[in-house]
């Protein structure tokens, strides 16, 4: 009944999947946007209520501390997070 945001991992194509990672802070309305780097890392930005908030996550569960990305509206028409991955 709570909205959350929360992170999987799979190391055989989705065949299984490890233990769901909580990534939001408490006041998710959700909007996601997800992209892996080079080494593995998950880049999650997502909405909690008025901010845009982005934090990496680990494939062994280490979590980055949440950044504060932007401040933003709740209201559906202020958009979703987007993201994209570049090579070093």
């Amino acid at each position: 009944d709570k909205p959350r945001v929360q992170l999987v991992f799979s190391n055989n194509g989705g065949k299984d999947f490890g233990k769901p990672i909580p990534v939001d802070l408490g006041k998710t309305i959700g909007r996601v946007a997800i992209v892996l780097d080079d080494k593995g890392k998950a880049w999650v930005a997502w909405m909690e209520e008025g901010a845009i908030y982005l934090r990496w996550i680990g494939q062994d569960g280490k979590k980055g501390d949440p950044m504060l990305v932007a401040v933003s509206s709740g209201k559906r028409g202020s958009g979703f997070p987007q993201l994209t991955a570049m090579a070093e």
